[in-house]
Formats: structure tokens, sequence, C-alpha cells
């Protein structure tokens, strides 16, 4: 036990002293942590060094449905333009390292997207729709790319299930929907889909506005996997890879951008999603993209 006095005293400082820097150090470092528990430094994100960025988008059509017998999009113009729009999209999900970008898109994107529209519930698992729905069922074992009017046609014919009955798994793309499986993804069917010029910004601005967020896909590079603050892709760096599907959900003129969701986990970039410059996205897309209604 110390004695009393002399050696308390003279170590009531130093304790102090230790005791401030402790705290300083705490607190900084619990404002380095996300709501969800993704560590986040300045603009570094939070991805492990070996992360996949897999991606998965091919344009070949294997069911029902082929591309140039879709009708385009024509949006309501008669309203004027907001400055900004940004969907309420459901939290970036996570491919790993699974070829499916086209299935979360399509049926995590879109699919939880007009589910949550119809039902009022709260993004959870028990509403957000599962990729492997529709992914297993065009990969059938062999866990390649697929195309966005694939999962767009079962999402049409069948809906997809909820994450909480179909869990997502990135090791496997064999295993089709069981009976209840079937039945639980039979209310989230939708009624059709379109296409959507992407060279045409009025056109996809109008599409945004009308609250009808767009499948697409584009090629991407080096610089877009490591993608810093201010999160906007408007440059080529490094090597351009292979298409990869995402959700446009929003645009911003201050940014002079449109607002993407992508499906690399919430520590990817800005929270999952990330802005592309309206002239860049212009100059690089390739493929039509696509609306529900």
């Amino acid at each position: 036990m110390a004695l009393p006095g002399k050696r308390v005293i003279m170590r009531t400082p130093i304790v102090s002293c230790l005791l401030l820097i402790f705290l300083a150090f705490t607190f900084s470092c619990e404002k380095e942590y996300s709501n969800e528990g993704n560590l986040k430094q300045g603009n570094i994100d939070s991805l492990p060094a070996n992360y996949p960025f897999s991606s998965g988008f091919c344009a070949t059509v294997t069911l029902g449905v082929a591309v140039a017998e879709l009708n385009n999009y024509t949006p309501d113009t008669s309203v004027a333009l907001a400055p900004s729009v940004l969907l309420d999209m459901p939290a970036a999900g996570d491919q790993g390292s699974q070829s499916s970008c086209s299935a979360w898109a399509v049926a995590y994107g879109l699919g939880s997207y007009y589910t949550h529209a119809a039902t009022g519930k709260a993004y959870s698992d028990t509403g957000n729709l599962s990729p492997k729905y529709t992914y297993n069922q065009i990969a059938k074992g062999n866990c390649g790319c697929t195309s966005l009017v694939d999962n767009l046609y079962l999402l049409r014919e069948q809906g997809a299930a909820s994450l909480n009955s179909m869990p997502y798994d990135p090791r496997e793309c064999l295993i089709q929907p069981n009976t209840a499986q079937k039945n639980n993804a039979a209310n989230t069917r939708i009624q059709g889909f379109l296409r959507v010029d992407l060279f045409n910004m009025t056109l996809i601005k109008h599409t945004l506005a009308n609250n009808k967020p767009i499948v697409f896909a584009i090629p991407v590079d080096a610089g877009f996997l490591k993608l810093p603050s201010p999160y906007i892709w408007s440059s080529h760096t490094g090597t351009t890879g292979e298409e990869h599907a995402m959700v446009i959900v929003g645009y911003d003129d201050t940014k002079n951008s449109l607002r993407v969701l992508n499906s690399w986990s919430t520590a990817w970039a800005d929270d999952g999603g990330a802005w592309i410059d309206y002239n860049f996205f212009l100059s690089n897309t390739l493929q039509d993209g696509f609306v529900v209604y």
C-alpha cells in the first residue's frame, strides 16, 4: 500500500497528465469509426488490402428478353429540374469475390428500392432482396458474369427472395431457390423494365427526378478502385478493366456529377457510394441503362 502524503502528492500531476493524454487518444480514435463500425482515416478507405474488387457484368442475354425488344423510357419533363436529387436507397452491399455485380445492382439495388417504396418498411434483411436469388438461377454453378437484362427478367417473372430468406454467400452459385424462397419472392415482382439512353444527361436527370434509379455498367479503372475524397471519378487512372454494374441514385449540379451505389461494402469510398463527373460519364459509358416500372 502506498504511504500517505509524500508519494501520492508527488505523482498526482504525472497521473493527471497521463489520464488526459489517454482520454484524448481514446476520443480521437472513436471518431474514426463510422456508424457501421468501419475504420475511416481521412481519405483512406477501410477495405482490406486484398479486397477482390470483383465485377461481373456482361451484355450476353440468356433468358427470355432481348435488349432490342425493350422500349425506351420517356420521363416526365414538365417539371423543372432541381439542382440535386438523391434517392433513398439501401446501404451498399458487399459482393465479395463473386462476379455478381449485375445481381447486386438489380435485385438488391432496384428490387429493395421498390419493395421499400411499396411497403414503407425500413431497409433491413427482411425487406432487402437477395442477389443470390437471381444470380444463382442464371449462373447455375458457373460463377461468372451475368447481364442486367437477365436479372431484370427474373425480377419481373419471379421477384426475388429477401436476404433473410436466402442469405448471400459469395462462395457458391449452384443452390437454386426452394419453394419457400420462391413464395417469399412472389410479392416483389416488378411490372417490367425499360431502356434508358445514357448518352443524354438531361434525360438521366429527369429519370432520377421521377424517382427512378438506373442500373448501368461502366468500365472501371485502378483509380476508381481506390477513389480518394471527395470521391468524384473524373479522369482515368491506371489500367481500365472490365465493365462493372452499379446503380445511379442521384445527381448534384454543384459537383457536376452523378451519384452511384456500388456493391463493394460500406467501407469503399463514401460509405459504399461515389460520384461520377457528368462529362466523364458520357464519354465512358458503353451500354444502355435500365429502369423499372
